[in-house]
This record gives C-alpha cells, structure tokens and sequence, in this order.
C-alpha cells in the first residue's frame, strides 16, 4: 500500500512544483504518465494504472491552475488594484 500512496503523492507534489510551460492539465496528465509508467510495466496491468493515473494528474493540475488563480485574486484583489494616472511630461522651461 506503500508504494501506490508515494506514486500518487509525487504525482500532486511534481504538478505543484514543476515549471514548464504548458498548461496545468496536460502537466498533470504528463507527470502522471511519465510516473506511473514504471509501476504499470512491473504489475503488467497498463490500461488501469495509466488511465487513473493520467485521470488523477489532470485532476492536480486543474487543482493546481485554480489555486494559483484563486490565490493572485486573493492578493490582489478588486478593490486592491492600484490604478496608476498617466503623466505627461511637459518639457522644462529651463532647457
């Protein structure tokens, strides 16, 4: 039971830290083939394993893409975006 669990976690924990640029979904789908591939070939069950692990990658990375945005709302905010007025700048009348 061991081994399943740590599979699963490195899958949630990569799609959290890895930085590539593709979108969540498809990272998660990636990361979850790439690591479940070796545990597929051992068991020799492949659809199974590759399918929820494909499944629960895509799954993290939708996970992953919402908490981002939901956290840069939640520091900036609405009513927290600071709106810089334009300046103009008018020559001098030393030069």
């Amino acid at each position: 039971m061991a081994a399943p669990f740590i599979n699963r976690f490195a899958i949630g924990f990569i799609n959290f830290n890895m930085e590539i640029g593709i979108p969540g979904w498809l990272k998660g789908g990636l990361a979850g083939f790439v690591l479940s591939l070796p545990a597929a070939i051992i068991s020799g069950k492949h659809p199974p394993i590759i399918v929820l692990a494909i499944v629960g990658g895509i799954i993290c990375g939708l996970f992953v893409y919402y908490k981002i945005l939901t956290d840069k709302f939640r520091t900036t905010g609405i009513n927290n975006i600071q709106r810089n007025p334009i300046s103009i700048s008018t020559p001098s009348k030393d030069a």
